[in-house]
Parts: structure tokens; sequence; C-alpha cells
């Protein structure tokens, strides 16, 4: 639009570019399945000198078929000041049918799980991305970018009336339930009284909730964030370069499994155990405690300081065909600023799994990197 002459008379140099953009797409996925995942697998075993098969504890499912993703979005990319100012801006939705997860299934069927199309979800956001040259002359320069992403996930039909879906390899925590976000931690909480105060039993141990209908389990965290985004400086002067990058993501929780294994009598031991010989805690406390996943539910959002770098450039003369020496330093994950009580909340021990996410087990966390270089150009 900025190409016309009504856009260049009105805004003149104030407002350079301007452009729309839209795109609709359809695509298929069946990449989270194996090669034999469609198919019951028997293993060869010998049992007393005969061969016999052993099936697999996955079942196998002919009937499944690709995820189809429908995604709609609608953006505009804007540049004012000559150029100086850059604003880029794209709001999606996408809707997700035959959404393929893989399912725990029930002892009685002979299998622990299996690959499904399982219901339906949605996906809608926003993204934008903001590039500024703040200060730019002969000897220093400052420019800017900074970047922000929302995305509101919902499940919005799971094949059934109100059917909760457990994740496999999320130890019965991570579920699939209409309404709610991919992989919600569906577990047990505290029994509070009407003020929110968690109750404690005539032992003075705590004890499992229920909801109105009665069931021990409801919905106590969601590992999927509300905005995550990134802020980085770029500075110039002269031969010297600064650059600084943050990271933020925000409004997401973390399950931490290392508590739950380690600081309690539930597994042997831990701090609470030490509370428990002291007289400080009730026997059977960290016991009672261990049963109720609330309680290892924590924040997770954090802004880093992903990285820190400072590098001179250097024009030696009479050093023959060496045109420019540089000289830089690079740190990498140097802070983290966030409440978490393990080592790092950005963590997520599943891997790569779409639906179960945010565990910390035993993960190491991600490491602070120091980076002293030299290099020359010819």
């Amino acid at each position: 639009m900025s190409d016309e002459d009504y856009w260049k008379n009105a805004f003149g140099d104030g407002f350079n570019t301007f452009k729309l953009r839209s795109s609709w797409g359809q695509a298929g996925n069946l990449t989270a399945l194996e090669q034999t995942d469609r198919l019951s697998e028997y293993f060869p075993v010998n049992v007393g000198g005969l061969d016999g098969l052993v099936p697999s504890s996955k079942r196998g499912n002919e009937n499944v078929k690709p995820e189809r993703q429908d995604e709609f979005e609608i953006g505009f990319d804007a540049s004012f000041v000559n150029g100086r100012i850059g604003l880029e801006f794209t709001y999606y939705n996408q809707k997700i049918t035959d959404l393929l997860l893989n399912e725990v299934l029930a002892p009685s069927t002979g299998f622990t799980n299996q690959f499904s199309n399982v219901g339906e979800m949605k996906n809608n956001g926003v993204e934008v991305l903001v590039r500024a040259a703040a200060i730019k002359n002969e000897s220093f320069t400052w420019d800017v970018t900074a970047t922000l992403t929302t995305n509101d996930n919902e499940v919005t039909s799971t094949g059934g009336d109100g059917n909760i879906l457990i994740l496999d390899g999320s130890f019965a925590t991570s579920a699939v339930i209409e309404g709610e976000s991919l992989g919600v931690f569906y577990r047990q909480f505290y029994a509070r009284d009407e003020n929110g105060n968690i109750t404690l039993d005539e032992n003075g141990r705590p004890s499992t909730g229920t909801t109105e209908d009665g069931n021990n389990r409801k919905v106590i965290g969601d590992p999927n964030p509300d905005w995550f985004g990134s802020l980085i400086n770029e500075f110039s002067y002269r031969n010297f370069n600064l650059r600084l990058q943050l990271d933020a993501v925000q409004g997401y929780d973390v399950f931490n499994w290392n508590r739950r294994l380690l600081d309690n009598t539930l597994f042997g031991g831990g701090p609470q155990a030490g509370e428990e010989l002291l007289g400080n805690l009730p026997k059977g406390y960290g016991r009672s405690q261990g049963g109720i996943f609330e309680e290892f539910v924590e924040d997770g959002s954090f802004v880093k300081l992903r990285e820190f770098s400072l590098s001179y450039d250097w024009q030696p003369k009479n050093w023959g065909s060496v045109e420019n020496i540089r000289i830089s330093f690079v740190g990498r994950n140097l802070i983290s600023w966030d409440s978490y009580s393990g080592w790092d909340p950005e963590t997520n021990t599943p891997g790569q799994s779409n639906g179960v996410r945010g565990f910390d087990f035993a993960a190491v966390p991600i490491p602070a990197t120091y980076q002293l270089g030299i290099s020359m150009s010819f």
C-alpha cells in the first residue's frame, strides 16, 4: 500500500512502508509415528529350548491417520522514520483435527499404550517483532530488536463426552482434557478450607482434596507458556562491538519430580525426613505430602541473560596480508532470574514430546558457557 501515490501524499517520509499479507494452508502430519507403530510387534524368545513370541507392550493401530492442520494468518510489515523503525505483526489461527497422541491403555487390554487420533485442538496468538536503529552516527550505533509471541492452546474435543486421556510417559500426570491446554498436569491436590488454606487432619498431616463431583484429581498446572519473547541490544563504538540478549518465558508451570523423589520420606530420605526426626513435622507428614502432587508444581517463568558478547576489531599495519584481527569474548546462559527451586526452569525431561512437557526429572541444567576467541582475516 505504501507504494501508492495517495499513501506517499498522506504520510511522506514518516510512514515509509506498509505491506499487508495473509496466508492459508492445510498440512498433514504423521511424523510422530515410527515405521512399525501402526502394527503390533512380536519378539522372539526361547523358553525351555522352545521358540516362542512375546507381544510388545505397545498396541498397533492400523486405523491411525495423519493429523490435519488448517491454519490462517494475517499481518503487516511497516517501517517508519526513513526506515529507522520496523514493525512486523502476525495473527494466526490454527485448527488441528485427528490429533495424534500416544495414549495410555487399560492393563486389561494386554498392552500399555497406543498411538491414536484422539480429538481436535486449536492454537491462536500473535507474533510481534520490532527493530529500531535508536542511535546511528559515524562513531556510535545502537540497534534494538524485540520479539513477543503469545499462544492460546486449547483441546476442543477428545472424541467423547468428558473423555480424559492420560498421556503415556507422564507417570499418569499429563492429560488431554477438553477445554484445557494440551498436556496439563492432572493430579491430586490439597484439601483446603473456605479461605484457601491447607487443612490438616487430626495427626497434623495434609490430605488430598476432592472436587464437587467427588474426584480427587483436577488440573493443578499448565506447562504451556502465556508468552515468550526476547530483547537484543547491539552497540558499536568505533572498533568495539557489544551484544546483549535477554530471553523471557512467562506464565507456565514446571513439575519438579526431583523434589517429590528426594525431599521427603516417600522414597527414603531428604529434608522432610530430617524435619520429622527433629520433631518439627509430625511423623508421616512427608509420606502424606508425597501423594499430593500439587505440592511439586512450581512457577517456571524466567528471564535469562542468554548472551553477552564483546569484540574488538584491529586492523594492523605492516602485517603483510593480514587485514583484520578480531578478539572476542562470548558468554551464554549467564544469569537466570526466576523463582524456581530447582537448578533450571528451562527444562523438559521428556524431550520433544508434543504432549508430555514441563517435567524436571534428573535433568542436566543448561550450562553457562564462556568462549574467548581470536580470528584473523586475510
